[in-house]
């Protein structure tokens, strides 16, 4: 886990590999990955082949890991089923960790490509103990979590949510949500009562009769492409 809190894709603390990893936890210096903050230059160049100058890049690696994003964040945690691409999915929808941490599974179920079993997990893991203490504890350690930034240079479709349902032709399914998402709207995976619009294509699905009983606005794929121009 803390290999893995470290790697590239997560917290991207270079020089932190796996054999020193090892060495860290077996010399009892780290228990968990909130203990790498707590390192410092003078126990790391007393370590066998870590010189004084590896030592303090190391250190240095680990300060300016402090300040990261909400998707490597999400992803550094190890949560289960939970890759970067769901990490970031989970960080665009909730926007920050306190709103995902206070989600239910019927808010996770309404990101994109995230079922039962992956919702369950998510809940599951933010409600041990164990996270709310790991989570406390970098958080007095300094971790700065960036806010999520999104391009709204038009704004249209800010604080609207869609979903997308049927085959569109004059886009793949991750350029409409570019589309939305870039004048402030949100994708998700579902129909409910929380959508403001459902986008149909040829040969929609279950989600067009959903829409229809709970009174969703529907938009034809050109209605939508008017809209955008």
């Amino acid at each position: 886990r803390i290999q893995h809190f470290a790697s590239k894709g997560a917290m991207d603390i270079d020089g932190l590999g796996k054999k020193l990893v090892k060495k860290l936890v077996s010399e009892g210096i780290i228990k968990d990955f909130a203990d790498i903050y707590d390192v410092d230059e003078m126990t790391l160049a007393s370590l066998e082949r870590m010189g004084k100058k590896s030592a303090q890049n190391l250190v240095e690696q680990i300060s300016k890991s402090k300040n990261t994003t909400l998707p490597k964040f999400l992803y550094a945690l190890g949560i289960r089923h939970v890759g970067e691409q769901t990490s970031k999915l989970l960080a665009e929808y909730f926007e920050s960790l306190d709103a995902l941490q206070n989600a239910t599974i019927e808010d996770l179920q309404n990101v994109e490509s995230i079922g039962g079993e992956v919702a369950k997990s998510i809940i599951d893991f933010f409600n041990k103990t164990e996270t709310k203490k790991l989570i406390e504890k970098l958080n007095r350690r300094g971790i700065n979590i960036a806010p999520i930034k999104r391009s709204n240079s038009e704004g249209i479709f800010i604080n609207k949510r869609f979903v997308l349902t049927g085959t569109l032709h004059a886009f793949t399914r991750s350029h409409a949500r570019e589309e939305i998402e870039k004048r402030g709207g949100k994708v998700v995976a579902s129909v409910s009562r929380n959508i403001d619009y459902l986008i149909v294509g040829n040969d929609p699905g279950s989600k067009l009769d959903q829409a229809k009983l709970l009174n969703i606005p529907l938009l034809s794929e050109q209605e939508f492409i008017e809209w955008i121009k």
